[in-house]
């Protein structure tokens, strides 16, 4: 999260996460003010990009729901292995 914040494009960084606990432990810890307690609550909202940091396997599905919904997407993990 700190790249993202000391990044001059990027105005304001938010949380998206499930666990109440663990939502606030995070947006404590990087002086985050803003959070979603979903990632689809992040979707609908007025963000501009979302960076997935999940599962492996959830990257895709993710990506593809944040790019449906207008959103620019970070993918922490590559999205192939190989060239086709």
């Amino acid at each position: 999260m700190p790249l993202f914040q000391a990044h001059p494009g990027v105005r304001e960084v938010a949380v998206a996460e499930t666990d109440p606990e663990r939502r606030e432990a995070e947006s404590a810890r990087h002086g985050v003010t803003r959070v979603f307690a979903s990632f689809e609550e992040a979707c609908a909202s007025d963000v501009d990009a979302i960076a997935l940091f999940t599962q492996r396997w959830t990257h895709g599905p993710m990506a593809v729901a944040a790019l449906e919904a207008g959103k620019h997407v970070y993918s922490s993990v590559p999205m192939a292995f190989a060239e086709e």
